[in-house]
């Protein structure tokens, strides 16, 4: 009979001290009402301990792609019916200002790179509103990238908005509007289907892999559970602590990931980062009143919609203040689903190809 070595007993104990530390970091970021408690606690706790308790911190990297795993399944049952309808009703305009959005990102990102000690590969993906674990995923694939600049970037993005698009929202009338929430698929399933996403999600992570999507263990399971709810199957309800804990899994992988140098390198870069962030507001606030005619909706739904923020966030903002909640919904859908589907692969193709150029060159 084989017995653990003592090498690796003391792994999986620095494992279990991570996975104690991060999850005291999010339960602090939870208590004190923190946007995306269970991601950015554990990332912030799980820095602060190998900073100053200079604590070894082990994270096996299937934790990091179960989490993905389930954070794509949780982002794919979001696209049901009613919000592609919405979506194709208002198609060219959602279209036309996603691409505006990036287009202001991609300014933004070079500006920050003439200013900064920081890449412009670098800021271009901290400046894209994709999501905080999405774009630092999509960092660690590409060589030259600043993992911690990128992180820096897209955490100062979400507070930001979370903080102030709440507030500026609060000053707009509030919203009349009849509010249509957005169909679920029923909860109800079987065995069956429960083996069936199992199935088809590994064999399009397979796919994914093989022909080098990039962060696989999201996206393909976005696209496989989209293409379920879109034809009519009902989903496994996946239980809120289960997507908690994905949000855990893959904020410990990114703090784990970091270097304190890195960190404090990015530090120098924070008061140009936040004036991205607030220029990206502003543009969408600008760009609410240019155009609101043409959303045919409140001043309020259009501003939710326009800002460069979460679907969660924007989502529970807009119920909370009576706006449209379909319309907010699908703006922030298509944005999300334009920028993993299209704008990540065609960015990461960019970025690699002028590294093999540089590379060559050297």
């Amino acid at each position: 009979m084989q017995h653990p070595t003592r090498k690796e007993n003391h792994a999986w104990q620095s494992v279990l001290f991570t996975f104690v530390t991060d999850t005291i970091g999010g339960w602090v970021f939870n208590w004190m009402h923190l946007p995306l408690a269970w991601m950015l606690g554990p990332i912030i706790f799980i820095v602060l301990a190998k900073w100053i308790w200079k604590m070894k911190v082990v994270w096996p990297i299937y934790f990091r792609s179960s989490g993905l795993i389930i954070l794509g399944y949780t982002l794919g049952t979001s696209f049901t019916n009613d919000a592609l309808q919405h979506i194709k009703h208002q198609l060219p305009l959602i279209f036309s200002y996603t691409l505006l959005l990036l287009v202001t990102s991609t300014i933004i990102a070079w500006l920050l790179s003439l200013v900064t000690n920081a890449s412009f590969r670098t800021t271009i993906i901290g400046c894209i509103p994709g999501g905080l674990s999405q774009m630092a995923t999509l960092a660690e694939e590409i060589p030259g990238v600043d993992i911690a600049n990128v992180m820096l970037m897209q955490t100062i993005r979400i507070m930001g908005i979370v903080g102030l698009v709440p507030f500026i929202a609060s000053l707009f009338p509030v919203g009349q509007e009849l509010n249509m929430h957005l169909e679920e698929n029923p909860s109800s399933y079987s065995i069956f289907h429960m083996m069936l996403y199992i199935v088809c999600i590994a064999i399009g992570i397979w796919i994914g892999r093989r022909i080098h999507l990039p962060t696989p263990y999201l996206l393909a399971p976005m696209i496989v559970t989209s293409i379920f709810v879109l034809n009519g199957f009902s989903h496994p309800a996946m239980p809120y602590s289960i997507t908690l804990l994905a949000q855990l899994f893959v904020g410990t992988h990114l703090g784990a990931t970091l270097h304190i140098e890195s960190i404090k390198q990015a530090k120098k870069n924070l008061f140009y980062y936040i004036i991205g962030t607030m220029l990206l507001i502003s543009f969408a606030l600008i760009s609410s009143f240019l155009f609101k005619g043409f959303v045919h909706s409140s001043l309020l739904s259009t501003f939710l919609s326009f800002a460069p923020g979460g679907i969660a966030e924007m989502g529970t903002t807009a119920i909370v203040m009576h706006a449209d909640l379909a319309t907010v919904i699908s703006f922030h859908l298509f944005r999300v689903f334009f920028i993993l589907l299209f704008v990540t692969p065609l960015l990461s193709y960019i970025l690699r190809g002028m590294t093999k150029k540089v590379k060559k060159c050297g």
